[in-house]
């Protein structure tokens, strides 16, 4: 099964339920959200390889597959897995640059000053779904940036960027993949 396939099942299948990852007893905070993870991960067995703070209550696990390929795992501190995403490289191929030339420097935060281009591309993303409120920017503990974004609407958008205008991630973030609908602990709520 090729891995986009398979994040497609893991997505199903931790929805379904059938799943059980939830975190070991006694774990709290950042390794309740490593363990979950660690867990999820559908193409292991999977080890947690870095964890960074998400900017918004919640944490980013960056875990190695059983291939050595990188997925992010956003993961709350009560086991809920809000994102789980295979890293397969610049998904503009190059085209970030050309992207944000077009892009009013004025639409970003620069709450990192170096994290301009990554804000920039990220908003650039968010503008072609409504998302154009840049909520934070975080380091993502790899180098590169985190950026959320937030439309009219209660989604909130995940965007993994560097400095070179690189996008990795942008993705919707809503209800949890595995863990309570509810969502304790997802995004400050």
């Amino acid at each position: 099964m090729s891995k986009i396939r398979m994040v497609a099942a893991t997505a199903l299948f931790a929805l379904s339920g059938a799943a059980s990852a939830e975190p070991r007893t006694g774990l709290t905070g950042e390794q309740a959200a490593i363990a979950v993870c660690a867990a999820v991960n559908e193409y292991g067995p999977a080890r947690a390889e870095r964890s960074v703070q998400d900017g918004l209550g919640d944490w980013i696990v960056w875990v190695q597959d059983k291939d050595n390929d990188l997925w992010l795992c956003n993961a709350s501190a009560e086991g809920n897995v809000y994102a789980n995403t295979l890293i397969q490289g610049d998904r503009l191929q190059g085209r970030g640059e050309e992207a944000i030339a077009l892009m009013p420097v004025a639409l970003t935060s620069h709450a990192l000053p170096e994290a301009e281009k990554a804000e920039r591309i990220c908003a650039v993303a968010g503008r072609k779904v409504g998302a154009t409120d840049i909520v934070t920017t975080v380091e993502d503990g790899l180098g590169d940036y985190l950026v959320w974004l937030k439309g009219s609407g209660e989604t909130f958008w995940l965007c993994n960027a560097s400095a070179k205008a690189q996008l990795y991630v942008f993705e919707p973030i809503r209800a949890p993949i595995h863990g309570s609908p509810t969502g304790a602990g997802f995004l400050g709520a």
